[in-house]
């Protein structure tokens, strides 16, 4: 008998979700069900199955369906079940809804003769519960109705970038469809494709935007790029050069234009504010920002009592990201062909003595900041790891890879990185841009592992993020998952300093990763048998060696702790690479910093 279950797995399929990220529970066991049986059916249609990942929370399966819809661009799926399993997911949905990831939520719900009676075990008003973080909710009357709740709900999430949720009641998932041709006709639609195809912007358009800039640059022009403009970076990056203007990024376009590149000064908008005195400086001094693909214009447009001061020119697929900017101009298109269009009305550099002058204040405040910090982390301490000199080394490494994907977490660690962690373009961070959640690294880091398997997964973490959602580990052992996963350990929540309470207990991180099975290394800081940390390791305790496999499968290295000069955090990130490029399973690398050093952030407008 096939069942309103074996529907919904059915029409996911076809339309090209492969995963399901959740957890389980008596309203959706039926659904789960499915998604085991469909995978081993014989009989299986065009479609691949689709996995059912199951994770230790919700909030961790919302997390990893955001985190693959933003890789992908495509609609990703969330099940979970009634009661606390929606209301856990919810910080999850709030960062899909928040960053634009489209993603379909499913929840069971209470029998449907039962719904509405509010002292019924796990009753919530599910529409309620959701309403701040979906473009909607809705619940499901009838098991016929479901053919057009799915399709409703896939096409919105697709279309628009958001979140939709439903709600469907446990007994409802064993209607008997084989007697209905309502599911049979909904499954011989053709797989929905967005019929919404971004168009060349029209010439006349871009002569006038054209003219503005080159008016601008009289002003001090500014280039913010943003996610959405991935793939159009070598023509940013020669537009840049020929109008003579800073390049500054919003948190999740850092790489579209390789960070070698002499006009990328920096990140602007972590946590909503500038990132640094040099990003609050440029964007300061500046009275024209030329936007690209940037999903929130605030920090590059807005003062600090929320007026708007500086004037706007927009580059972007959906208007909708422009909203409330007053613009001079905006392009609403392909954003690659429109950046291509405007550089061949400026094939050469424009001579604009102003223009000139202002970014070469701002690549000469750059180069000064960047020495003060290298000149501080290179004689630092004998005890602690600098995170710039970390981050170098993890540069150095990143480069001979052509596919790495770095899951950035919220605090102190993100800050770092977004100065001094290197793109040369082919990587790509994915990152909770908007909402902040921390705890994001590691479900999405699963999430992006699972999505591309051939791409470098590294989780870069602090301490603080780690232990809200480090039972994650167990699911990257179970899923054998090669993901490298950086612990920043300062014992500390570090970026509110200003705040009392900000001291944190940590375990240590290296035998928690041994405990589930990965590998676990540490930098810094010595287990109970060394007597030194220098740069040579030491022998990890053999009692926390997982057991031998009978498989092939490598063996966790024996090393354990690694010092903090340069050789000893080269070869610490060596041999985690290295572990996890055999395939092994994933690493954790705990890197312990001085509780006392500050990350460089600028934390008010001007």
């Amino acid at each position: 008998m096939k069942t309103a279950a074996d529907f919904v797995v059915e029409f996911f399929a076809r339309h090209g979700v492969q995963r399901a990220y959740g957890y389980l529970g008596g309203p959706i066991t039926p659904l789960v069900t499915a998604f085991e049986s469909r995978k081993k059916s014989e009989v299986r249609g065009s479609a691949p199955p689709i996995d059912f990942v199951v994770v230790r929370n919700e909030c961790n399966a919302a997390f990893a369906a955001s985190a693959e819809a933003k890789l992908t661009g495509h609609c990703s799926l969330c099940v979970v079940t009634a009661g606390p399993g929606l209301v856990n997911a919810v910080a999850g949905l709030a960062d899909a809804h928040t960053d634009h990831a489209p993603v379909v939520c499913i929840s069971g719900d209470l029998p449907s003769r039962r719904r509405g009676f509010s002292r019924e075990f796990q009753f919530t008003d599910q529409a309620k519960v959701v309403q701040a973080v979906t473009l909607s909710s809705v619940s499901v009357s009838h098991p016929e109705a479901l053919p057009s709740v799915l399709l409703e709900a896939f096409v919105k999430a697709s279309t628009f970038h958001d979140v939709v949720h439903i709600s469907v009641p446990r007994d409802f998932w064993s209607y008997d469809i084989s007697s209905s041709s309502v599911f049979e006709k909904a499954l011989q639609l053709k797989s929905w494709e967005n019929p919404m195809q971004l168009v060349h912007p029209d010439d006349n358009l871009l002569d006038k935007v054209a003219e503005i800039l080159k008016a601008s640059l009289q002003h001090n022009l500014v280039i913010a790029v943003g996610l959405r403009a991935r793939g159009s970076g070598k023509y940013i990056a020669q537009l840049a050069e020929n109008l003579q203007a800073p390049v500054l990024y919003e948190l999740d376009g850092k790489g579209v234009v390789s960070d070698s590149h002499p006009n990328v000064i920096g990140v602007l908008g972590i946590f909503g504010l500038p990132a640094s005195e040099i990003s609050l400086s440029v964007i300061n001094k500046a009275s024209y920002v030329l936007s690209i693909g940037v999903s929130n214009l605030s920090p590059f447009t807005m003062s600090s009592d929320g007026n708007q001061i500086r004037k706007v020119i927009g580059i972007c697929c959906c208007s909708s990201t422009l909203i409330p900017f007053t613009t001079e101009s905006a392009v609403v298109g392909n954003i690659s062909e429109s950046v291509n269009s405007l550089l061949n009305r400026f094939p050469a550099k424009v001579e604009s003595p102003k223009q000139m002058e202002f970014l070469t204040e701002a690549q000469r405040m750059k180069v000064s900041f960047m020495k003060e910090y290298r000149a501080m982390s290179k004689h630092f301490s004998d005890h602690y790891a600098h995170p710039i000199k970390f981050l170098i080394a993890l540069h150095k490494q990143l480069k001979k890879r052509t596919n790495s994907r770095l899951c950035l977490d919220i605090g102190d660690n993100t800050i770092w990185a977004a100065h001094f962690l290197r793109f040369t373009g082919e990587e790509r961070l994915i990152n909770s841009v908007h909402m902040g959640a921390m705890g994001w690294s590691i479900p999405s880091s699963i999430a992006c592992k699972m999505t591309e398997p051939n791409s470098t997964v590294i989780g870069l973490t602090g301490d603080g993020g780690a232990q809200m959602t480090l039972e994650e580990l167990g699911t990257a052992i179970q899923y054998h998952l090669p993901i490298l996963f950086i612990i920043f350990d300062n014992s500390k929540l570090q970026h509110m300093r200003d705040s009392p309470y900000v001291g944190i207990t940590n375990p240590d991180f290296a035998a928690v990763g041994r405990a589930y099975g990965a590998m676990g290394l540490r930098i810094g800081q010595k287990c109970s048998q060394c007597t030194s940390v220098t740069a040579e390791p030491c022998p990890t305790p053999s009692a926390t060696e997982p057991e031998a496999e009978p498989s092939s499968k490598p063996k966790p290295s024996s090393k354990c702790c690694y010092g903090v000069d340069k050789e000893g955090i080269t070869s610490a990130l060596q041999d985690a690479l290295a572990y996890v490029d055999s395939g092994a399973g994933p690493a954790i690398l705990s890197v312990t910093l001085d509780p006392a050093l500050d990350a460089p952030m600028a934390s008010v407008w001007s």
